[in-house]
């Protein structure tokens, strides 16, 4: 469905007014985050004055023991809404195992469980599509530090939350240029951003949270990311505007999106694509502790 130039930009508007104020919400959890990382990864301050400061690697082999008691393979049922839909739900169900095998399940499983250990949240990005008729589903882990929701939709259920959205959606510039051309993404916000020299080296608070993690694991620079003019990095971010929820693939720094489309448009069901379990669930708040918060001053 086309919208209208106006209505786009007020859309956007609302979308960066969320995005600030759940980032700033949540800062407030990446000083734990941090310290675990520290423990994690056996990162300690050189001292000269004695030998005493050995690495025992405690925290280490708790996550991994920890890691290892939580061995329940990830699943997803298709659950049928009505009685007609038995037969495809089954057909689904069939198709779910050869993808888990295929896209790499149980090891996404297991980086997603190792990040509630260590920060209380594991999130999914899930979705399926029948290009040419063939189905296959995507099943992506989303870093907890790339992930912004909306505080008030608490901790239980993610339908409850107004908007949403992850970082670091990597498109690159041939692929923009298709999507220009199969009239998926805006001809003018698509065509200015790629007059530019691309953003990949663009440090979000994100990608500065991101660097106590990196510093930890012994790596002497703070970026992973090398200057491209063919890589474009977007917020894939969902809204709720006047009673519709609303997809925007967000150029944060620009303050433009190249898409604006209802979300219903893209998933028929209207729902947002994200899975998500915490360590230690709540009824109010999102950003539980995790098992190395409880443990850390032990």
């Amino acid at each position: 469905m086309a919208i209208n130039y106006d209505l786009r930009e007020k859309i956007i508007k609302q979308a960066l007014t969320e995005l600030e104020f759940a980032r700033n919400y949540k800062q407030g959890k990446v000083t734990n985050w941090k310290t675990n990382e520290d423990l994690y990864y056996s990162r300690k301050a050189p001292t000269e004055a004695s030998r005493a400061n050995v690495d025992l690697g405690q925290m280490s082999s708790f996550v991994h023991t920890l890691l290892s008691k939580i061995d329940n393979p990830l699943v997803f049922k298709y659950v049928k809404r009505k009685e007609a839909q038995l037969k495809r739900v089954k057909y689904l169900n069939a198709l779910r195992v050869t993808d888990q095998t295929n896209d790499n399940w149980d090891i996404k499983d297991i980086t997603g469980k190792k990040q509630a250990i260590i920060y209380g949240r594991a999130i999914y990005s899930y979705t399926a599509e029948s290009p040419d008729g063939i189905y296959k589903s995507c099943l992506d882990n989303v870093d907890v530090y790339d992930f912004l929701i909306d505080p008030s939709g608490g901790g239980i259920d993610i339908e409850r939350a107004f908007y949403m959205g992850r970082y670091g959606v990597v498109k690159t510039r041939s692929e923009i240029k298709k999507g220009i051309k199969d009239k998926v993404y805006l001809k003018t916000e698509s065509e200015r951003l790629l007059e530019s020299a691309g953003n990949s080296t663009e440090i979000p608070q994100e990608e500065i949270n991101k660097q106590n993690r990196i510093y930890d694991t012994n790596v002497w620079r703070a970026t992973k990311e090398v200057g491209s003019p063919d890589k474009f990095k977007f917020w894939e971010w969902y809204t709720t505007y006047e009673g519709t929820r609303y997809y925007l693939l967000l150029n944060e720094q620009g303050s433009t999106a190249i898409r604006v489309e209802p979300l219903k448009d893209i998933f028929e069901s209207g729902l947002f694509p994200f899975w998500t379990w915490a360590a230690f669930p709540d009824l109010t708040e999102f950003w539980t502790p995790s098992y190395c918060d409880y443990v850390r001053d032990i």
